[in-house]
């Protein structure tokens, strides 16, 4: 079955090809492994924080073992897998340090993230005890992680600024001049597409009276293929991945 066919594939081309030294997964662990000993010289520690490996797509899954694999063979960097149900057990020692929940209590250096979180509302409260007792929880893990000395391969800040709702608030009047000087944010603004989702009745007249003035000026996205790896829109387990009612 497939299992045999891809050793044999990954068989012939040890055979026939020689190790790729260069390109983006050496330039990302060698990135990766320097952080990690800037933080904790004499034992680095890489927390790749994923979700349970049964609920990983398989990119997901060959994307974290490839670089877990690659930073302990060609770095000397100890590696861990985490969830983020095990870094709420962690903790901020006396020295800044994020140490695990385990009996072990490491130092975590670097987390490498490849698990999607972002604010749990998808809207800024100062309320947390509005939220859910899971999606507190994490939001506290994700706040005690940025405020630990471990370095975030992308920060809180940087995944929120890819957000819609974040957007379209930068693009409205008066948001870019929150953080940036007039001149600087008029030129960032000339940058940001403006955006309409088709969930209200108002916005989509508005996207409509657009289009039909001027059709060749905007670009639809697809809202399905994206969220395929989810199953909120598409069925993942699916052949061809069967759109969900």
């Amino acid at each position: 079955g497939e299992p045999y066919q891809l050793q044999l594939v990954h068989t012939m081309q040890s055979a026939e090809f020689p190790p790729v030294e260069s390109g983006p997964l050496a330039t990302h662990c060698d990135a990766l492994a320097a952080t990690a000993r800037l933080v904790h010289p004499m034992c680095p520690l890489v927390a790749i924080l994923t979700k349970p490996l049964e609920a990983l797509a398989l990119r997901t899954q060959i994307d974290v073992r490839g670089v877990g694999q690659r930073l302990r063979t060609e770095h000397g960097v100890d590696v861990v897998y985490v969830s983020m149900r095990d870094l709420a057990a962690s903790r901020v020692d006396s020295n800044g340090d994020l140490r695990l929940g385990d009996a072990s209590g490491r130092r975590v250096s670097v987390i490498y993230s490849r698990y999607d979180f972002s604010h749990p509302t998808g809207q800024f409260t100062a309320d947390l005890a509005e939220l859910p007792h899971e999606l507190r929880e994490e939001w506290t893990t994700v706040a005690r992680l940025e405020d630990s000395s471990a370095v975030m391969s992308s920060s809180l800040g940087y995944r929120l600024a890819h957000r819609r709702g974040v957007q379209a608030a930068l693009v409205a009047a008066g948001g870019l001049e929150r953080f940036l000087p007039a001149d600087e944010a008029a030129r960032v603004r000339r940058a940001l597409p403006e955006q309409w989702r088709l969930g209200k009745q108002s916005e989509r007249a508005a996207a409509r009276a657009l289009l039909c003035a001027d059709p060749d000026g905007y670009v639809a996205k697809n809202a399905l293929r994206p969220r395929t790896g989810s199953g909120a829109t598409q069925d993942r387990v699916a052949s061809g991945g069967q759109l969900l009612r």
